[in-house]
Parts: C-alpha cells; sequence; structure tokens
C-alpha cells in the first residue's frame, strides 16, 4: 500500500500545475499518469500555440517538452508514468493502479480527455486509413486526398495545415455553423486549399482493398469524395468513467464542482477539461489546477 498526502490523477497541465503548486507548499504528493510520459493531449496539438502568455510554442510537441523538463526536475520520482488506474473508490480514499493500492488524505482528479471515435458502419475495414492525430503522419499525407471532419478548432486548423501539402483537402462538419474562432473560420473559408461542406456526414467508405474515398450526405443527397486518408477531429470525451456513480456529473459527464474545484466528495478536487462549465484552453486547465491546489490546502487545515 503506497500513502501519500495528496494523490494527483493525471499530469497534463492542469494536473501538472496542482501537484507544482502543492509541492511548493511541503505538501507530499504523488502524480499518477496512464501514459509514458507527461503532457497529456499537448502532443496531439499541430499547430502553433500562440495564446499563452509563458511564451510562443510551434506546437504542442514543444510546449509538452517543456513541460517534461519542469516535472522531472521538480516532480521527480513523485511522478509514477505508464501507470494506468482500474479502480477509485472516493469513499474509501482508495485508488488500484498496476503499481498496487494508494491511499491519500486528498485527491486531484485531472484526467482530461480521450478522442471521440467516428462512427460509421464498416470503418474497422479501412481503420487502417482513419486517423486521429495528423501531426505525426504528415509524411503520409504529402500529396494525398485527405477528408477531414470536425467543426471546431482542431478539425479546422488541421484543414488549414494540411491544405498546404496535401493534392486536396476537404472539410466535412454536421451543423451549418462552425464552433471554432471567428479567425479560423474565415481562414478556412478564405482557403483556396480547402473545400468545405457543411450540413454533412459521412454514409459509407468507398474502396475494395484500400480507402478510395467516402459517401456523404449533404443536404438531403449523396455525395462522393475522392480520398485515400480520413483526419477526424470531432471533439473529446471526459475521462471520468472510474468516479460515475461515487460524485455529482453534469449530462456530458463533466464533473461539477465549485470555483475551487471542490467536488461533492469532501476532499476530492477536479481541474481541467473534466470540469463542467471549464474552457477548452491550456491556459484555463493550468489556472484551474492551481485553484484545486489551494483548495486542497485549505481542506487539509492550511492557513493563508
Amino acid at each position: 500500500m503506497i500513502e501519500t498526502e495528496v494523490l494527483v490523477l493525471g499530469a497534463g497541465p492542469a494536473g501538472v500545475s496542482c501537484a507544482l503548486e502543492c509541492l511548493d507548499n511541503k505538501l507530499e504528493v504523488l502524480v499518477l499518469e496512464r501514459e509514458r510520459a507527461p503532457g497529456g493531449q499537448l502532443k496531439q496539438i499541430p499547430s502553433p500555440i500562440r495564446n499563452l502568455c509563458t511564451g510562443y510554442h510551434n506546437d504542442g510537441e514543444s510546449l509538452a517538452g517543456a513541460l517534461e523538463e519542469v516535472v522531472h526536475a521538480l516532480v521527480a520520482d513523485r511522478l509514477l508514468t505508464d501507470c494506468p488506474v482500474s479502480s477509485v473508490d472516493l469513499k474509501n480514499s482508495l485508488v488500484v493502479s498496476n503499481r498496487g493500492k494508494v491511499s491519500y488524505r486528498a485527491l486531484a482528479i485531472a484526467t482530461g480527455y480521450r478522442v471521440r471515435l467516428l462512427e460509421v458502419p464498416g470503418i474497422e475495414r479501412v481503420s487502417d486509413h482513419i486517423l486521429y492525430r495528423s501531426g505525426i503522419y504528415k509524411d503520409a499525407l504529402q500529396e494525398k486526398a485527405v477528408v477531414v471532419v470536425g467543426g471546431g478548432d482542431s478539425a479546422l486548423l488541421t484543414a488549414l495545415d494540411l491544405g498546404r501539402i496535401s493534392a486536396s483537402v476537404h472539410l466535412i462538419h454536421r451543423s451549418s455553423s462552425f464552433r471554432a474562432r471567428p479567425d479560423v473560420v474565415k481562414a478556412v473559408e478564405e482557403s483556396p486549399r480547402v473545400t468545405v461542406h457543411t450540413d454533412s456526414s459521412i454514409r459509407a467508405f468507398l474502396g475494395a482493398e484500400a480507402l478510395t474515398g467516402v459517401l456523404i450526405s449533404k443536404d438531403g443527397e449523396e455525395l462522393e469524395i475522392p480520398c485515400s486518408k480520413v483526419v477526424v477531429k470531432i471533439g473529446y470525451a471526459p475521462n471520468t468513467e472510474l468516479f460515475a456513480g461515487q460524485l455529482d456529473m453534469d449530462h456530458r459527464d463533466h464533473i461539477i464542482c465549485d470555483r475551487s474545484g471542490a467536488t461533492s466528495v469532501p476532499g476530492v478536487y477536479c481541474a481541467g477539461d473534466i470540469v463542467s462549465g471549464g474552457v477548452d484552453r491550456i491556459a484555463w486547465a493550468m489556472g484551474s489546477g492551481t485553484d484545486a491546489a489551494f483548495g486542497i490546502r485549505k481542506y487539509l487545515g492550511h492557513k493563508f
């Protein structure tokens, strides 16, 4: 049995910010991260990060590298990577991971998001040609006909990015309007390299042995679009299944908490993408992690 004063689940921007604040205030902290390295979803961001006052980053990989340096320097052996959690008992303050059981006095949940998978009949047949990350596959997408699915910042930025290197880019979005930032929407609409299809959805994948195109439904009609790869950017789902039925969540399975990150269970706090009513920004995740740390300090009896 491992015992710790503060247990943090997740080593993305929110979890790391929480851990650093706790460590700075001499609390005993343990961070569990299911992936092999800290950073959360950062490495899946292919576009420049310009809205952090800490500096400009060419992409999420760059920011993740900076975060990892800080973690290894300050959190050090209090971070366990490649450490998935299999069960959580909030009533008894107990977590079970592949490294054994962990008990805690206060818990910070910063488990983040995972990508939503595209659900279309027959997708298994062409799964090798369906990508949920484009940055690491750029070489494979050079001069290829590509379809991008989605309507948020990530989808539109991906379409713009691939428009510079791919033979053709078709952007498919099920709604009539985009959720992305106005400047990004304008850039897509003005791009001669991106063909936009709104009020559209993929109905089937074409090709016998390899993907040759998609069949989409658009304005009540069907249209075939040639492509060899499909990049899916349809949002994320919160990693909160382990806490279902143990604390209050909203209809989207995001955790309900107060300003300090305090949940409906005393001593349990949350931060980052999984917060109900939160903001989908890295800076906000960092700030919410710090808020959770302050809430934990107050819960543990620290005086301010």
